[in-house]
């Protein structure tokens, strides 16, 4: 896995015609921390979430979410997630791993949805209306949302649902919320940042929305991780090419987006998933 994430980031950089980045090592910097923060906060979400059942530390919480990103790489918008995060705790806790992940990242998810939402009101007083294609994507993406959640909900049902949910504290879902809320932040500040440091000119008004609604509509187009740079930067070149944004300038962004936030933290959690041992499970006491 961890020879595939190399091979795969190094291909991408050879396959393709990207512009350099200006070199300000401060504004290098800042793009990395950004993208540090924003692993940090996903790290401590599933840290609060598992501790509803039982203690993990931050370390612990660190290796088995790179570790769950690097092995869902290869499967559609990240499934894979689930069964690699069930996989470190016995088959007694498996399905309240599931439960706890599906928590996680319909936080996350409903961060997207509320800002996508946003961003697209705000382009529609700004833009009168949306091209046809556009609005075809955005009523696809929904119904796609829809029916994925519908058939999530069925499958668990609803009274299991609530149940789960009661072993959550008020507290610990503000918190997961508030997490999510600054990762969604962070990460379209970093886009916001890199198309800034290529010095694109145009407003914050014109901008930001555009960059929800790409988050907005890819996220809910099913693809694999390893294509997620192609996906957005297909979206984003339909969208911003509107404000007149060069086509390479676009694609550069999503790509070293791609780089920072999937790539990067893929290798790292190679190095954990080449330590991992199936005898070796970790078996948590709900004590």
């Amino acid at each position: 896995m961890l020879a595939l994430a190399i091979y795969i980031i190094y291909t991408k950089i050879n396959e393709n015609d990207f512009i350099a980045i200006p070199i300000k090592v401060n504004a290098l910097f800042l793009l990395l921390f950004i993208s540090i923060f924003n692993w940090h906060f996903e790290i401590l979400k599933w840290k609060i979430l598992v501790n509803t059942f039982t203690k993990i530390d931050y370390y612990t919480a660190f290796s088995q979410s790179l570790a769950a990103h690097t092995a869902a790489i290869t499967t559609p918008n990240k499934i894979g997630e689930y069964g690699a995060k069930a996989l470190f705790f016995k088959n007694t806790f498996r399905k309240k791993i599931l439960g706890l992940t599906f928590l996680g990242n319909s936080f996350q998810l409903m961060m997207t949805l509320f800002f996508g939402v946003f961003g697209l009101y705000i382009y529609l007083q700004t833009n009168q209306a949306l091209p046809f294609n556009t609005t075809s994507i955005l009523v696809l993406s929904l119904i796609i949302t829809i029916a994925l959640y519908y058939y999530l909900y069925s499958t668990f049902k609803l009274k299991k649902i609530k149940s789960f949910l009661n072993n959550v504290s008020a507290k610990k879902l503000k918190q997961i919320g508030f997490y999510s809320l600054l990762r969604y932040l962070l990460f379209s500040f970093q886009y916001y940042f890199f198309l800034r440091l290529f010095d694109v000119n145009a407003s914050y008004i014109d901008l930001f929305p555009l960059i929800w609604l790409m988050y907005f509509v890819s996220s809910c187009i099913p693809s694999f991780s390893l294509a997620d740079f192609v996906i957005k930067g297909s979206v984003a070149l339909y969208l911003f090419s509107k404000i007149g944004i060069p086509e390479n300038i676009i694609l550069t962004t999503a790509f070293f987006m791609w780089i920072l936030n999937f790539a990067l933290p893929a290798v790292v959690g190679g190095f954990y998933i080449a330590r991992f041992k199936t005898e070796n499970q970790l078996g948590y006491d709900t004590n």
